[in-house]
């Protein structure tokens, strides 16, 4: 295709939206914990935009697995700009894009994710860190390396926020923002989605950690973060098991995710998963629709049409049923 009917889209691909300290971690009940890990890295070989009416999707970025390392520490801003920021932009097709694909192998299959973290479990707590070999938490602070978790699949997928029109003008700017606050968990036995944890040899001790979602927002922006914890029906915040990180800009929802939190007494939600929201719309009276779609769902798991951006009280929604909540901001 002539030059003439590309636009150089200019690509700053991860802005990593992360806060924490070290030993930042809250306990669960049942000797489970959520953490936030200090460093996950895992490959990206590509990331491309996608017409969802055409099929058509060009590459943004490619990184050749046969002569690059495509490994990237998505906690690490020089890992990340290294690795991913091309300050060339990259030449795409005229087209209307819906949305944006992240790859992370060549051959369907899997890849590795590893992640390295200290957490505290039990009464007290003690603290654990993630090790490198089989025991996969430890005791020993010597023992705090790189665990890896398996990952079936090859890429993830989003909704850009707006369809975006590339045709001859300006450069298009795309972020795609990352955050581990919180999103890793373990516990002294087996837990469940096997997808994405792994137990040690005696089955004493689990260690999880969802693929992160990379959520698209056009623009070149910082948006700041909003925590709310989730507490089914009058719970308080000290029962929340879940939690909605909302991206905020200009005073304005551009996007944001949903995921479980094991902390002390908490009691589960309908929030097993992590999923992006793929519907953060202003209602115009203050209130937002907020809904997103767990990883094997073909309709919605978890729905709030009257989300206040503050403490209060309502009803979330699965494809099937109603429940009342107390939302705690943070």
């Amino acid at each position: 295709m002539n030059i003439s009917n590309r636009i150089l889209v200019k690509t700053f691909f991860l802005v990593l939206l992360i806060s924490f300290t070290q030993q930042s971690f809250v306990v669960a009940a049942t000797n489970e914990t959520s953490f936030t890990p200090s460093i996950v890295k895992l490959p990206i070989t590509a990331i491309s935009l996608h017409d969802s009416t055409t099929g058509s999707t060009p590459p943004i970025y490619i990184c050749d697995s046969s002569t690059e390392d495509c490994v990237v520490d998505l906690t690490d801003n020089t890992s990340i700009s290294d690795k991913l920021t091309r300050t060339g932009g990259a030449q795409i097709p005229a087209g209307n894009y819906d949305r944006i694909k992240v790859q992370h192998c060549t051959i369907e299959g899997g890849y590795d994710i590893q992640v390295q973290g200290v957490m505290g479990i039990g009464v007290g707590p003690t603290t654990y860190y993630t090790t490198p070999n089989s025991d996969v938490i430890s005791t020993v602070a010597t023992d705090l390396g790189l665990a890896t978790i398996p990952i079936s699949g090859c890429e993830s997928e989003y909704n850009l926020p707006q369809v975006v029109t590339v045709g001859d003008g300006s450069p298009v700017h795309i972020n795609l923002l990352v955050n581990f606050n919180k999103r890793a968990y373990a516990a002294l036995s087996l837990i469940g989605a096997p997808a994405w944890c792994i137990k040690n040899d005696g089955g004493t001790a689990s260690l999880c950690l969802q693929p992160p979602h990379f959520i698209p927002i056009l623009g070149n922006t910082f948006p700041s973060i909003e925590t709310y914890y989730l507490a089914n029906g009058a719970g308080i915040v000290s029962t929340a098991g879940g939690q909605i990180i909302l991206f905020v800009d200009n005073g304005e929802v551009i996007g944001g995710f949903a995921q479980p939190l094991y902390a002390e007494g908490s009691i589960a939600t309908i929030l097993p998963f992590s999923a992006p929201l793929s519907i953060f719309s202003n209602n115009g009276d203050g209130t937002y629709t907020l809904q997103a779609s767990g990883p094997y769902s073909t309709s919605y798991d978890f729905r709030i049409d009257n989300f206040q951006r503050a403490t209060h009280t309502g009803t979330y929604y699965d494809s099937v049923f109603s429940y009342t909540y107390s939302i705690y901001l943070q």
